[in-house]
């Protein structure tokens, strides 16, 4: 059973589009921090999608519609 070792150093160099610097470098250029970039290479993605910024999705984005109020019960 073989395993794949992920190499994940700030001190690595990254190129990305001819650009080489390191990691820790391509994280503060992109305006990531570095635990998130550690911990997507953990997760198995590679260079290039680990220091893509993402951006968060909400439920707005997912479809959700606004509920709309429920009028006053009013009692007698």
């Amino acid at each position: 059973m073989s395993s794949t070792v992920i190499i994940c150093t700030p001190d690595t160099e990254v190129t990305l589009d001819g650009v080489t610097m390191t990691a820790f470098e391509w994280a503060v250029f992109r305006k990531l921090k570095w635990c998130t970039v550690r911990q997507r290479r953990y997760r198995g993605n590679n260079w290039r999608d680990s220091l893509a910024p993402k951006k968060k999705i909400t439920t707005r984005a997912l479809g959700a519609t606004w509920k709309p109020q429920r009028p006053a019960v009013l009692e007698a």
